[in-house]
């Protein structure tokens, strides 16, 4: 009974907007000093969600917006990054020999900005291979991915590639299981490349050289289960990263998402919790130029029945302190994941939605900063399971994913 009246009272106050204490972090000072408290916040967001219709957004096609396209048969979970005037789409093909897998290459397509076909690379393995990310420093590629080695047994990898697609090193940085997110591997203003990577219950920073050496591992303790799912360095320079936490009370899954900030020294220096009456997923989170914080994650109810379940994205934007300025939910009227944003110029945002029409690949939305919706658009193609979102200096637009092929796209709006 009183286990029943403590979820009771957690959910009435989940719901209802007031701000109650989170315990996400296991705060532990070093030896020799006192123990720093901070404010542990839980802040809900409503479930009351923006309804929209496909047959109001503008199309986009091969004919009106899409620059160019390209697209590789027989490769893969594709992912993207820009590197000044080149693209590079990292992906995987799976090799067969009488109907067994056996093997597979991890390919390095790199393209100009133009659409032009510039170099290719590759690398083998003999068992599969898992696709993490990839960024850039420079005109270098780095690429992050798992090697299965056995039956539930896989290593981490990173790989550095140059402009011309050569592969320069190969470091296997140990056993990640559970790595996961579209935005996990960046590089800081030193060329350093860091990993927010999950072992199980046991999250980090994992930090390699631009000669491929692992000169660190920072831990994130967390008391509940957390998932890594992006992060950023911020206008100071410190690391701001998103992710959700999960917990299990009587068989129920309550998942909120958790946003944090580390100084340079990885010290926590700030976090918040949020979270709705649904199961929420953190996805993304960036810095406008307007210095304010923006997170997409997707919401869904579980408790419905399948097939009548409430899905939705939400956009949140978060001032310094990570306290909320607006809300937006939008209804996903797909199963699948909103699972990036980005900056545009004149202050505007854009986040994706996979689709469930037949014939469009996915949905793109465009709010404001005060995250009023503007112009949707419906892409149009086979462009399905889109995981890359890329803005650069000159306003280009690519997206890019795939599951079975894979492909990238210029678009450009009139």
């Amino acid at each position: 009974m009183k286990c029943f009246l403590k979820i009771f009272t957690f959910l009435i106050l989940l719901c209802s907007g007031i701000e109650i204490n989170a315990q996400v972090f296991r705060l532990t000072p070093p030896p020799g000093e006192k123990k720093v408290k901070l404010k542990h916040r839980f802040s809900s967001i409503d479930t009351t969600f923006l309804d929209w219709q496909i047959e109001k957004g503008t199309e986009i096609n091969a004919e009106n917006g899409i620059v160019w396209q390209k697209l590789k048969e027989n490769q893969g979970f594709s992912f993207s990054a820009i590197a000044g005037e080149t693209l590079g789409m990292m992906s995987v093909e799976y090799k067969y020999d009488n109907g067994r897998a056996s093997g597979s290459i991890l390919h390095l397509d790199i393209f100009g900005t133009d659409g032009s076909e510039i170099a290719s690379g590759s690398l083998s393995h003999s068992k599969g291979i898992s696709l993490i990310g990839i960024t850039t420093y420079g005109t270098s590629y780095y690429l992050s991915y798992e090697k299965n080695i056995s039956s539930g047994n896989r290593d981490l990898y990173l790989a550095k590639f140059s402009n011309e697609a050569a592969l320069i090193w190969e470091t296997k940085v140990g056993q990640r299981f559970g790595t996961s997110g579209a935005g996990l591997l960046k590089t800081n203003e030193d060329g350093d490349i860091l990993l927010f990577t999950q072992m199980y219950d046991k999250v980090s920073f994992d930090i390699l050289n631009p000669k491929g050496e692992i000169i660190d591992r920072k831990m994130i303790p967390f008391i509940n289960e957390f998932s890594p799912a992006s992060f950023i360095f911020n206008k100071k320079g410190n690391i701001v990263a998103l992710g959700s936490s999960r917990k299990y009370v009587n068989r129920e899954t309550i998942s909120s998402l958790v946003v944090f900030e580390l100084d340079k020294q990885y010290d926590l220096v700030r976090y918040r919790e949020f979270g709705s009456k649904y199961v929420d997923l953190g996805l993304d989170v960036i810095q406008g130029d307007d210095g304010y914080y923006y997170i997409l994650a997707n919401s869904e109810n579980l408790k419905a029945p399948y097939g009548m379940r409430s899905n939705y994205s939400t956009v949140a934007k978060l001032d310094e302190e990570f306290k909320i300025q607006k809300v937006k939910r939008i209804e996903n009227k797909s199963t699948g994941l909103s699972l990036r944003l980005a900056w545009l110029s004149q202050n505007r945002l854009i986040f994706f939605q996979r689709s469930g029409e037949r014939g469009y690949g996915f949905h793109l939305f465009e709010l404001d900063t005060n995250l009023e919706l503007g112009k949707f658009y419906n892409v149009k193609g086979h462009f399905l399971n889109p995981n890359t979102f890329i803005v650069n200096d000159k306003g280009s637009l690519f997206l890019g994913g795939g599951s079975s092929k894979s492909w990238l796209i210029c678009v450009q709006f009139n």
